[in-house]
């Protein structure tokens, strides 16, 4: 393939060099915006659009980059969901959730159909405006000169690394016997040739071409039961998204397996108890009628996979929490798992949106490091534990039931939100409160992605994200019974969002993790404020 000038080379090395000074977390401007899960990430999707391309081009080139700097939550060996919005209105829904072999599961490898790729260049190919050369070329750079490894990447590979089981992986993440750290390069020049591939003869190649080959040959030596049908006939389903109305707004996200429509039902749930009683719920009042949402979010999901009505036909009308200790102990959900993800956004400036979610199942998957270089995501092992309840008539053709819940939401007719987030379980808990009182208007979208969290686990804990503040006196009083625990920012994952504000588009990039927010045409500083005069069009 064409290799970049030295001029774009240069480009990216100094974006590298300068990396965590230009890291951004609030960004507004006139034509286009991005919210992904690192600079690096949200750099490449803001040169997509600088040059002429569409939130297509800018998410799949976010994507691929994040495949390459965030490769503990994501990678070519990963698989994800999204919602698009298209030019004259028309709204679609992407699933490249890993699906079982044919021959069904044999109890060896937990190793999922590597689907991103699918997902990123079917999406090019068929809405994009730039080639995959010119799309993949940021991400074939980052991942060929290096970038220098984050903060939160080195804590990742520090805790992951012993269950590296591949030579190439322990060289490539510790290439001196001791895990890269913060600030030096991380090179993969397998991963390199495996995008340039993907660059010059397109998703094809891996597969049914001679990359499918090698892949179908090591995924064999790992004990996998995919066969060459299973990866030749592997395509993303492209279908219709679900809905629901909430006052005068629609959410809007992919049907299950995905969590979308559980987020959509939990901010539902909020807003008919506070119309049956009048008035805003307290706080705990709140966490509680998630804590019964979560409760029931798996085995609802699984029952109304091909059939997203069963889910939504839960009543509407909900009674006013009780203590938890009356309630019935919720059933094991796993909303506490380790697994991990990252997601991105992109809205141009003809509105067109992409909000995308990617995962590797847990950090870095299985563990176990392709030959193509990337790791093999492990969510084949969902259908195998036992807080997953699938129905008898579960389709063999979906993948498991997940916590990816990429969104947009709309006002009348109008969208003015995409969001989506990354962090297992702490996916839905994050995006119901922070769309709560998005919809509320009681904060602007700086101030929800920023709050902090709180996460109700199926261990009869509460999971409280550190602040100064003290514990709000209703949360405390809501859980009785509940352990209430301090946790770490890292646990409570990330959320990116994009929405339309007053004079443009604002981004907010969480910083959690890596987060980052970018914009076309910078609206200057003086008249953009975190307390709202910018703020997202969406308040009553």
């Amino acid at each position: 393939m064409k290799r970049l000038s030295p001029a774009l080379l240069l480009f990216f090395f100094l974006a590298a060099c300068d990396l965590l000074a230009a890291r951004e977390f609030l960004a507004t401007g006139h034509h286009g915006a991005v919210s992904t899960g690192h600079e690096l990430a949200s750099r490449a999707a803001l040169e997509m659009l600088a040059r002429g391309g569409n939130a297509v081009d800018a998410a799949v080139a976010a994507g691929f980059m994040l495949s390459v700097v965030d490769p503990s939550n994501s990678g070519i060996g990963g698989d994800g969901f999204a919602v698009l919005k298209l030019p004259g209105g028309k709204y679609e829904s992407w699933d490249a959730s890993s699906r079982k072999p044919a021959a069904g599961l044999n109890g060896i490898s937990t190793i999922g159909m590597p689907a991103e790729p699918a997902l990123l260049l079917g999406m090019l190919r068929r809405y994009g405006s730039k080639s995959p050369a010119e799309v993949l070329a940021p991400a074939i750079s980052a991942s060929h000169d290096g970038f220098p490894v984050s903060a939160y990447l080195e804590r990742r590979i520090e805790e992951k690394l012993r269950l590296f089981r591949d030579p190439q992986a322990q060289k490539t993440f510790a290439p001196e016997g001791r895990p890269l750290r913060a600030g030096e390069i991380l090179r993969q020049p397998a991963l390199a040739v495996t995008l340039e591939r993907l660059a010059s003869h397109g998703a094809s190649d891996l597969y049914s071409g001679a990359l499918s080959r090698l892949l179908l040959s090591d995924l064999s030596s790992r004990g996998s039961l995919y066969t060459i049908h299973d990866i030749s006939s592997f395509e993303p389903r492209v279908s219709q998204p679900v809905s629901i109305t909430v006052g005068s707004y629609t959410l809007i996200g992919p049907p299950p397996p995905c969590s979308s429509i559980a987020v959509m039902s939990g901010v539902r749930t909020i807003f008919e108890a506070e119309r049956q009683s009048g008035s805003r719920l307290a706080p705990g009042d709140r966490l509680l009628l998630l804590e019964r949402l979560l409760s029931r979010m798996t085995g609802s999901l699984a029952d109304s996979v091909g059939s997203p009505g069963r889910f939504l036909r839960a009543p509407s009308r909900t009674p006013l929490p009780r203590p938890v200790e009356d309630d019935v102990p919720s059933s094991t959900t796993a909303n506490e798992a380790p697994g991990e993800t990252t997601h991105l956004v992109v809205w141009d400036s003809h509105g067109m949106i992409v909000s995308m979610t990617l995962t590797l199942g847990t950090h870095f998957g299985t563990g176990e490091y392709s030959p193509l270089g990337f790791f093999y995501n492990n969510e084949l092992a969902n259908f195998g534990k036992s807080y997953f309840t699938y129905p008898a008539g579960y389709p063999r053709n979906a993948g498991p039931i997940s916590t990816k819940s990429p969104l947009i939401v709309l006002r009348g007719s109008k969208p003015v939100l995409a969001i989506g987030g990354a962090g297992a379980g702490r996916i839905v808990s994050n995006l119901v409160l922070i769309l709560d009182a998005l919809l509320h208007g009681e904060k602007n979208l700086q101030e929800a992605v920023m709050s902090p969290r709180y996460h109700i686990s199926d261990r009869r804990r509460l999971l409280v994200e550190w602040s100064p503040a003290p514990l709000e006196p209703s949360i405390a009083s809501a859980f009785p019974s509940y352990a209430i625990k301090p946790a770490g920012s890292d646990f409570f994952g990330l959320v990116s969002a994009v929405g339309v504000a007053s004079s443009g588009f604002i981004a907010v990039g969480d910083y959690r993790r890596d987060g980052s927010a970018g914009a076309i045409d910078a609206i200057p500083s003086d008249i953009t404020s975190p307390e709202g005069r910018n703020d997202i069009d969406i308040k009553q």
